[in-house]
């Protein structure tokens, strides 16, 4: 699984609920988007874990921000 793939399917999943006209509340922790990527890549990547790819997606989000802190100066926290 490459980070260009999983950009890719989150993609799609949000522009596939933005043309169906899904709007998200304004106080959600996660979008929707965000858990039907999640069960995609569970299904796809992991045999169906859907716990192993949540937490996969997580620590990559978090590896990323760290990049970016690091290349605008930022600490990492």
């Amino acid at each position: 699984m490459t980070e260009v793939q999983v950009i890719a399917i989150y993609c799609f999943c949000d522009d596939f609920l933005k043309s169906n006209g899904y709007k998200d509340w304004p106080n959600v922790k996660m979008t929707f988007a965000e858990i039907m990527l999640v069960y995609i890549v569970a299904t796809r990547f992991f045999y169906g874990n859907i716990e192993r790819a949540r937490l996969t997606i997580k620590d990559k989000k978090k590896r990323n921000k760290k990049t970016r802190n690091k290349w605008i100066g930022l600490k990492n926290t």
